[in-house]
């Protein structure tokens, strides 16, 4: 309980709750949370936007009869598309899929909880994690559930490689499922005695996942055997690790950027931010991009970790959401008040983006 409280606080409260999800690109359209609790496809090009979901209070999800009042108050992932349907999860404990082109909701399925973590799509199958402990398998087409296991209270997106499916929840375990049988797959699962925040993320056979025990693991993605422990921070570990090609680059609330072997988990260098940083990493034109939670976002060079701009590039508002790399190399930053920006990678030059 004391765990999910501190959660709840970090979130800016349980009536409250304000939502992160970074801002991505899928099948030629761009999906950004730019209001709490909504979802905006975009034209990547020109940011006009496409539609909104929900488009007003009330909204008929497939053949209901009548509309229903829709306030999913957060959404804290990027959705999954597939096919020209896009599948999010919300606060409000629904996953609802959408079609790409109207926004129009095709179908939903109700959990007894919030849906922190992401979705995350496995051939046939669906999978949605609940803070009410289940791993749920849906169909795709219809939202019908195909079956479910107990997961443990999670806020991450699960990892996908192969068929297995990594699952950490806020207890401090981490479970592997096969995605046909849901059975698990670890003779235990990885216990730890402090909870995963992080999204966990498959490199070379290892999974990387940390949280609130101010450490970052690597496990053996077959065996759920410990490969190493990375204790330097004082903080929470919360935003997504960035694996890229030898590297792990993770950053942390207690200001700082790392970056850690991924076959050893020792430390490469470290960065000093000027604050807090919740969301997690890019690579963007040889760069290491991060913004910290009061605006300030940082240019690294991966080698080195020496800042490569002059300073850091100073937006003056509140950012948690993951930044993105557009299709022009540019960084999509994206503020908690819904203010869209981009950055150059080359020179920290900071673009306003009018999304209307």
């Amino acid at each position: 309980m004391l765990v999910f409280l501190l959660l709840l606080a970090a979130c800016a409260g349980f009536n409250n709750p304000d939502g992160w999800a970074p801002p991505e690109v899928a099948e030629g359209t761009l999906y950004v949370s730019l209001d709490g609790g909504e979802l905006s496809a975009v034209d990547p090009e020109t940011f006009d936007v496409l539609w909104k979901f929900p488009a007003s209070d009330e909204e008929v999800c497939g053949n209901e009869a009548a509309a229903q009042k829709r306030d999913l108050r957060g959404i804290y992932a990027a959705p999954v598309v597939s096919e020209g349907i896009v599948y999010i999860g919300a606060w409000d404990g629904n996953v609802y899929a959408l079609d790409a082109v109207t926004g129009n909701c095709v179908w939903d399925f109700e959990s007894n909880d919030p849906i922190i973590g992401g979705l995350v799509l496995a051939g046939d199958r669906l999978f949605a994690a609940s803070t009410d402990g289940n791993l749920y398998a849906l169909d795709p087409a219809n939202g019908n559930e195909t079956g479910r296991v107990h997961a443990g209270d999670v806020w991450t997106r699960p990892a996908l490689s192969g068929d297995r499916l990594y699952v950490a929840d806020v207890g401090g375990t981490m479970r592997a499922f096969d995605t046909e049988t849901l059975d698990e797959v670890w003779d235990q699962p990885f216990s730890v005695g402090a909870g995963f925040l992080t999204d966990p993320v498959a490199l070379n056979g290892t999974i990387v996942v940390g949280g609130l025990g101010e450490e970052l693991y690597g496990v053996d993605a077959t065996t759920g055997d410990e490969k190493w422990s990375f204790g330097g921070a004082t903080n929470w570990f919360w935003g997504r690790p960035l694996a890229d090609g030898d590297a792990v680059y993770a950053t942390n609330l207690d200001s700082r950027i790392f970056a850690i072997d991924a076959a050893t988990g020792q430390r490469l260098w470290q960065f000093d931010a000027l604050a807090p940083v919740r969301g997690g990493a890019v690579v963007a034109g040889g760069v290491v991009i991060a913004a910290d939670k009061s605006g300030n976002v940082y240019g690294i060079d991966p080698e080195s970790g020496n800042q490569v701009w002059n300073g850091p590039t100073e937006i003056d508002k509140k950012v948690l959401a993951d930044p993105y790399v557009l299709a022009d190399g540019s960084v999509l930053i994206v503020t908690t008040g819904g203010d869209t920006f981009t950055v150059s990678p080359a020179d920290g030059r900071l673009t306003t983006v009018d999304i209307r």
